[in-house]
């Protein structure tokens, strides 16, 4: 599997967003990546209620974005979308496209972020979900989803990869590595982290930092605080390899 991690700037131009995406998952899909991975709400960003204002017109577009990107590039993209809801709030989504350009799952961020009013413009989602990237089972979650282990677990045995994606500020970026490595060891598993960069309009900096971290929690690729893309090709077989050697999930009993 070969990873695009695309970090962007998100700014108040949509439209410019939209368009910087798609020069940067072209770019990444013409040299070889087969996975690309965006941050969460790439095309809007937050604060939660500009979100929520923006995603009646911004969240069909971007959809629209990646069907359009998926079908030609023939290529796995996985994305934060703001989807509106009735009642004015949205569902903070991770989309996944698979290389037909069909959706092949929907996830919806369960943890929200009460400190930045998010709960107050997103509807929560319930379950964690699972997907397959042509025969590898995979997971996402969203941002302040990393704090919470026990949905990873739920999903832990079932998966060989998990995708964080997130809009995860420069204050808290040492957390953002820590969690992101101690996913990786818990559930034995490579997990990819892509973040943003650039500050948002409440003056929020974020620093990038996307990473790859795998199995066995050793960093594998780190990025820094410019925008763009890397591209990293992994190794899903050391997931079993790990996890035969070590079958530490094995004595996981749940509730």
């Amino acid at each position: 599997m070969k990873i695009a991690l695309i970090q962007t700037d998100i700014t108040p131009d949509i439209r410019s967003n939209l368009k910087k995406a798609e020069y940067y998952c072209s770019r990444a899909a013409d040299q070889g990546a087969n996975v690309l991975v965006l941050p969460e709400l790439f095309s809007t960003g937050f604060p939660p209620d500009k979100a929520a204002e923006l995603a009646h017109e911004w969240g069909p577009k971007t959809r629209d974005l990646l069907y359009k990107i998926s079908s030609v590039k023939k290529v796995f993209i996985i994305a934060g979308c703001g989807d509106p809801l009735p009642d004015g709030r949205l569902l903070n989504s991770a989309l996944v496209y698979n290389d037909q350009g069909d959706v092949e799952k929907e996830y919806y961020k369960i943890n929200l972020f009460k400190p930045g009013g998010e709960h107050l413009y997103v509807k929560a989602g319930e379950m964690p979900v699972v997907f397959h990237i042509h025969d590898i089972p995979a997971s996402v979650f969203i941002c302040y989803d990393l704090r919470f282990p026990e949905i990873y677990r739920q999903i832990a045995k079932n998966v060989k990869i998990i995708f964080q994606i997130a809009n995860w500020p420069d204050n808290r970026i040492a957390h953002w590595k820590l969690l992101l490595q101690a996913r990786a060891v818990e559930n034995q598993c490579w997990v990819a982290g892509v973040n943003r960069v650039g500050k948002d309009s409440l003056g929020l900096s974020y620093p990038g930092d996307s990473m790859i971290v795998d199995p066995f929690g050793e960093i594998q690729c780190k990025m820094d605080t410019c925008e763009g893309f890397e591209i990293v090709e992994i190794d899903l077989s050391v997931t079993d390899r790990i996890r035969k050697k070590l079958p530490f999930l094995i004595d996981y009993v749940s509730d």
